[in-house]
């Protein structure tokens, strides 16, 4: 019946987006009958809860198979390559997106954190099948939308729910470990808030671990163990994607953009997203366009 509801109510949604937002703003749906192909995805901090269908998220060298009742949670802003496998007219892939409110995350964990917690990198995206009170929780926190006047009182309470059943889950350990004051993982988000912030910025890998107050080469291990990526890979594929972003919405032209995330030069620019999508930013720009006529 969940599964039902959800279906149904992504149908009411005037939006092409995907995934599309709910009257809730932190709660979004994915509601496809078609598979889709490998593509480049730049995942925010989320919990993905995938109520029917199958998808493949690869993260490096590292797989990750969502299946009915399976939940993926991500930490970190994480450049993936990302598919829908599973998908049909009569079992559509059916998703629900939750964005990670860090702010209610800290203060939940100062209530809850373990004295014993040991410090150990993992990578900031993990899938678990959902327990029945994390189920239950998001469940709730969906059928607010069929009480508007229900969502400024109720909305604040079961996010807060939410986010501790998260706490609390099997591959939520990550949560833990970025959430504690010093810890490596936490280091690591300083880095990558600093490669996020400035595009065009030439960032050195010993300016990195010093913003991580680690040697070169701890750092390094460090940040692949958590991202799955070295530094510099992290850095490129996360200036394509915002790039792919850019000429998706249209709103610079090709040579604009490839300064904008850092490229000196255009044709390097160019070779550079090919090399990594498989297609040029011109074709890609007009496949957009295309696809918004």
């Amino acid at each position: 019946m969940f599964l039902e509801r959800v279906a149904k109510y992504a149908t009411t949604l005037e939006t092409k987006l995907s995934p599309a937002p709910t009257s809730l703003p932190e709660l979004s749906i994915i509601n496809t009958a078609v598979p889709s192909k490998l593509e480049g995805t730049l995942y925010n901090p989320i919990v993905c809860l995938t109520l029917q269908g199958e998808k493949l998220i690869h993260i490096g060298n590292k797989t990750i198979k969502l299946c009915s009742g399976d939940t993926m949670i991500i930490s970190q802003d994480m450049p993936a390559l990302a598919s829908i496998t599973k998908a049909s007219t009569q079992e559509p892939y059916v998703a629900l997106v939750l964005a990670l409110d860090f702010q209610l995350l800290h203060s939940i964990y100062e209530d809850i954190k373990d004295q014993n917690f040991v410090d150990q990198n993992s990578l900031a995206a993990e899938s678990n099948k959902a327990d029945e009170d994390l189920s239950d929780a998001f469940k709730r926190l969906f059928f607010l939308l069929d009480k508007p006047h229900d969502i400024k009182v109720m909305a604040p309470l079961m996010l807060r729910e939410v986010h501790y059943r998260l706490l609390q889950a099997k591959n939520g350990k990550m949560l833990h470990q970025l959430l504690k004051q010093d810890s490596s993982a936490s280091r690591i988000a300083k880095t990558i808030n600093k490669i996020k912030e400035d595009l065009t910025a030439n960032i050195s890998i010993n300016e990195l671990a010093n913003i991580a107050g680690m040697s070169a080469s701890s750092f390094h291990e460090h940040f692949k163990a958590v991202t799955a990526k070295s530094p510099l890979q992290y850095q490129k594929e996360y200036r394509l994607l915002n790039a792919r972003l850019m000429i998706q919405e249209g709103t610079h032209s090709i040579s604009q953009t490839a300064f904008k995330v850092g490229y000196e030069s255009p044709n390097q620019f160019s070779r550079e997203y090919t090399r990594q999508f498989g297609i040029s930013p011109r074709q890609h720009q007009t496949l957009f366009k295309q696809s918004c006529m």
